[in-house]
């Protein structure tokens, strides 16, 4: 168990009144923001583990997925945002963007494994055997190109 104490408990009261905050927040200061450090520890005083409790509040999650919204249009806006920053960014912060690649990347190993499976040890055995044939047919073909004159 990590040591230290424990997150703070927040009121129904308290995680709205959090979740206004972070929407104004995101809406005033936020257009550079690439997380959420500055607002719940800067602003708030809030370590990680505060953090983590306050978004396992409904009451705090409303707000913090407009202001999720709102922080991905504001990266996709920002011409000073390295590209290469940016497309890690928007799988955090766009949840269609997440999804569609967790389910490309869900797609691509299931092709790789039924790849996998349907590749035995003899078609392989076979299929090198065919190459080694087609790579002397081809160097046959290249010794008898450069052995004829094309001068006739």
């Amino acid at each position: 168990m990590v040591a230290g104490r424990p997150p703070k408990l927040f009121s129904k009261e308290q995680a709205e009144e959090l979740g206004k905050d972070l929407l104004e927040w995101i809406n005033t200061h936020g257009k550079n923001q690439l997380n959420w450090v500055e607002w719940y520890y800067n602003k708030h005083n809030m370590f990680r583990n505060d953090w983590r409790a306050l978004l396992q509040r409904s009451e705090f999650l409303t707000y913090y997925e407009v202001a999720r919204k709102i922080m991905a249009s504001n990266m996709m806006q920002n011409k000073d945002f390295h590209h290469s920053y940016g497309h890690r960014y928007l799988a955090l912060y766009d949840d269609e963007l997440l999804e569609h690649e967790l389910s490309v990347k869900e797609h691509e190993a299931k092709l790789k494994n039924t790849d996998a499976n349907h590749i035995t040890a003899e078609d392989w055995e076979k299929f090198l055997k065919v190459q080694g044939y087609l790579n002397e047919k081809e160097q046959t073909s290249e010794n008898n190109i450069a052995g004829v004159d094309h001068n006739c």
